[in-house]
């Protein structure tokens, strides 16, 4: 876990790509690739360092203690899409 000040000043929890995989029980790669496709967000840290934002990992947990399975194939139906400027 890191953490991180955000530009508005707030304190947030960052998690490595391993630890959402476990936390999912899905491979790493799994993850990455639903980053690519913006199923979920990640931030880049440096060149070979991604982050997940606490707040990203705990809305795909919450579905997943609400009983319904996480497919990461179904993800893009309960994460809003992000907004367009």
């Amino acid at each position: 876990m890191k953490l991180a000040t955000t530009k508005d000043g707030n304190l947030r929890r960052f998690f490595a790509v391993p630890k959402v995989a476990d936390a999912l029980d899905v491979h790493e790669r799994t993850i990455i690739r639903m980053i690519q496709r913006k199923e979920i967000t990640g931030v880049r840290l440096r060149a070979n360092i991604l982050l997940i934002p606490e707040d990203e990992l705990e809305r795909i947990m919450q579905r997943q203690r609400e009983g319904r399975e996480f497919k990461p194939e179904t993800v893009s139906k309960f994460i809003p899409p992000p907004e367009e400027k």
